[in-house]
């Protein structure tokens, strides 16, 4: 099985381009079948995701990620990849 990840802020670029999403949300990752498109219609609450508008008083800040259950250090990998290529659009 061979896969990409793909990142964009043009959601119809991505809802044309992807045949599946990756969904983390509370730290669990989802898999859902489809474009951006049926991704938002099995997920209502993505809306968001597909219709972000800029806002002048909108800004984003990531909270500090927890430690993962069972993980006592943030230094240990927790996932290994190979053979990683990356594409500038």
């Amino acid at each position: 099985m061979r896969f990409v990840v793909i990142v964009s802020h043009d959601s119809a670029f991505l809802n044309n381009t992807i045949t599946d999403v990756l969904h983390l949300n509370r730290f669990k990752l989802r898999r859902y079948r489809g474009n951006l498109e049926k991704f938002v219609q099995q997920v209502p609450e993505a809306k968001s995701y597909y219709t972000l508008e800029a806002a002048e008083d909108y800004k984003f800040k990531l909270p500090d990620p927890p430690l993962l259950e069972g993980v006592k250090t943030k230094e240990k990998s927790l996932l290994k990849m190979y053979v990683l290529i990356f594409v500038r659009l």
